[in-house]
């Protein structure tokens, strides 16, 4: 929830990904009322996302917003847990 806070505003309104009130459901909902047609697709599989991720620059890029060293130690714990 402190990320949440943290980062929501940097997210754009058509971000749908592990967000509140958010869901496949409302992407699909939006792209049904909004979808002009469009030339390609991509399709990404980010099964391992975490595994390819580099934890030491994402620590870093958290660090810059959120400055309670407690809470990213432990995001550094899950991190290393996911993996």
């Amino acid at each position: 929830m402190v990320l949440e806070t943290v980062y929501k505003p940097v997210f754009l309104e058509c971000s749908h990904g592990f967000r509140p009130n958010k869901s496949c459901h409302t992407a699909l909902e939006s792209i049904k009322y909004g979808f002009n047609g469009t030339r390609w697709f991509i399709e990404a599989d980010i099964k391992s996302c975490f595994d390819n991720i580099n934890h030491a620059v994402l620590i870093e890029l958290i660090t810059k917003k959120v400055k309670d060293a407690r809470l990213i130690k432990l995001i550094y714990k899950i991190l290393k847990q996911v993996t």
